[in-house]
């Protein structure tokens, strides 16, 4: 009887074994509080998760690698025990660049390949991507896959800084055999800057379990964060970092306040400038109309507090929260840049405006705040097309399908 291949799962690699047995699929995670190199981590750690459902429980066998936690215990984790997945943490495995840890996080992973024989590594996210990536290279794995989960080629660093991390981003994909693009911008983005063969990019959305969604009763969600049950209520969910761009969304929130539109904006999040952001709502004397929540592990149940989404970032692989929150039924404003164009639909499940047009948010915040009924239209054309689009299962079996298909491919090179 064969065994099934052996499966590495976390939030940034993943293995796989020799075909005469089954697959072991490794993932690594950094499970720490997010940092710049990681823009989409939160929607990297949830994905992981989804990978220890891979439907052929035969054919993959699941292992999760992660660097140390500030938390307690993160969702992969709980996942990882209720799934029955071995999970294994790298100390010296972090965010930040550090090249003796960076080094020594390398030669423990090729260790830990070459012991369990993996034969397919999938890594999520930028620095994750380039520790993992070296890792299987040298461990000779024979499928190697990488999910960026959006790209730090803008907004985030110099253009020296950037420029380097775009070779080194360049050299590790010529070390792997896929790159796994979560929307068409994002693969646009890879092959218009020459850092990955389009040839090498499959794309494949980053899918939710959508009964997790319709879980939570409007009434109840407002309920626990203590708003009114006719307020107008706003949301964001989105750490506080320059990339997602609260900034806009202040001088959006004055505005509304000068129009004499009565409403709540609930802040999903931290991060290093939520104190200043603060002050700032403060002095402008906007701390009446804000809830600041902090950063929480149950968004699902937190959405359906809201009328609508807001979130002005300047740029995003995909933004899975508008995804999220367009699963609840919630009509969306967002950043027109990189993937939300693909993910929203303009006019249709929510409205696009430029990153920075702090008169244009506020401007479409009040349409809809003026006309219930054009918010609850654009609310069910989002739970539809979500529901055809962003399915965990669909995502699930076209991971599924990769594997195999690089796995043969390789058997046939050789």
């Amino acid at each position: 009887m064969h065994k099934p291949l052996r499966f590495l799962a976390g939030s940034k690699i993943k293995v796989a074994f020799r075909a005469d047995q089954p697959v072991k699929v490794h993932t690594i995670q950094f499970d720490k509080a997010p940092a710049p190199l990681e823009p989409e981590w939160d929607e990297a750690n949830r994905l992981a998760t989804h990978e220890f459902t891979l439907k052929d429980k035969a054919a993959f066998e699941v292992f999760v690698v992660s660097g140390p936690t500030d938390h307690p215990e993160g969702a992969i984790q709980k996942r990882a025990r209720a799934e029955g997945v071995i999970f294994l943490t790298i100390n010296a495995m972090g965010r930040e660049i550090n090249p003796i840890r960076d080094i020594l996080a390398c030669i423990k992973l090729f260790s830990f390949i070459k012991k369990h024989r993996i034969k397919i590594v999938h890594t999520h996210t930028s620095k994750a991507g380039i520790v993992g990536r070296i890792a299987a290279f040298f461990a000779y794995v024979p499928a190697i896959v990488h999910t960026p989960h959006g790209h730090v080629f803008w907004g985030y660093y110099s253009p020296a800084f950037t420029r380097l991390f775009m070779i080194t981003e360049k050299i590790c994909g010529w070390l792997g055999h896929s790159l796994v693009a979560l929307t068409q911008a994002e693969k646009d983005d890879y092959v218009r800057l020459k850092v990955e063969q389009e040839k090498k990019i499959t794309i494949a959305p980053s899918g939710l379990e959508l009964s997790l969604y319709r879980k939570t009763e409007g009434a109840q969600a407002r309920a626990t964060l203590g708003i009114a049950h006719n307020a107008f209520v706003i949301g964001t969910v989105a750490r506080f970092e320059k990339i997602k761009n609260h900034a806009t969304l202040l001088k959006a929130a004055t505005l509304l306040c000068d129009r004499k539109i009565d409403f709540i904006w609930v802040f999903v999040g931290d991060g290093v400038l939520l104190p200043g952001f603060k002050k700032e709502a403060q002095e402008a004397g906007l701390l009446q109309h804000m809830i600041f929540t902090g950063w929480r592990d149950d968004i699902p149940a937190i959405l359906p507090a809201f009328d609508i989404f807001v979130l002005a970032s300047l740029n995003e692989g995909m933004g899975r929260v508008f995804v999220e929150a367009q699963a609840c039924g919630l009509p969306v404003v967002g950043s027109d840049v990189c993937g939300i164009a693909n993910v929203v639909k303009n006019n249709k499940t929510g409205i696009l405006v430029k990153p920075d047009d702090s008169a244009s948010i506020a401007e479409t915040i009040g349409k809809l705040h003026a006309d219930p009924e054009l918010r609850k239209t654009m609310g069910s054309e989002a739970l539809a097309a979500i529901a055809e689009e962003y399915n965990v299962h669909a995502m699930v079996h076209g991971l599924e399908t990769l594997y195999r298909d690089l796995l043969m491919k390789k058997m046939f090179e050789e």
